[in-house]
């Protein structure tokens, strides 16, 4: 079956503290995998739109901080911080790449109604 790969998997860990510091590293594997139904291994054509897409990996980062009385959580986000270029498809119309570094800044406002609840005594 073309682009299903036999392995994938995701591990993630995430901490944080109770001063509102947080970080988060995950690491995913795409096994390699077939553009084509005849599970053709090398470029035959030399179009690129068969042969086997190689395995990859791809690591993503995440740092953030949450002003709990403000309610306000600024957030930074490395998308594969290794910068390693694959191979993600080969159809239609040749091989097409992807796996390139992206950096986000986000910043998220909670209203005291989505702020969790304290319990008191």
């Amino acid at each position: 079956l073309p682009y299903s790969p036999e392995h994938m998997g995701t591990a993630t860990l995430d901490a944080a503290h109770e001063s509102g510091l947080g970080a988060q590293v995950s690491a995913t594997y795409t096994g390699s995998q077939f553009s084509d139904a005849l599970s053709t291994r090398t470029d035959t054509d030399g179009t690129g739109r068969t042969g086997l897409v190689p395995s990859f990996w791809n690591l993503d980062f995440g740092a953030r901080y949450k002003h709990a009385p403000s309610g306000l959580t600024a957030r930074l986000l490395i998308k594969n911080i290794l910068d390693d270029i694959y191979i993600v498809s080969r159809r239609p119309e040749g091989i097409a790449t992807a796996g390139f570094r992206q950096v986000m800044l986000g910043l998220r406002y909670d209203t005291p109604a989505d702020a969790p609840k304290k319990e008191t005594p």
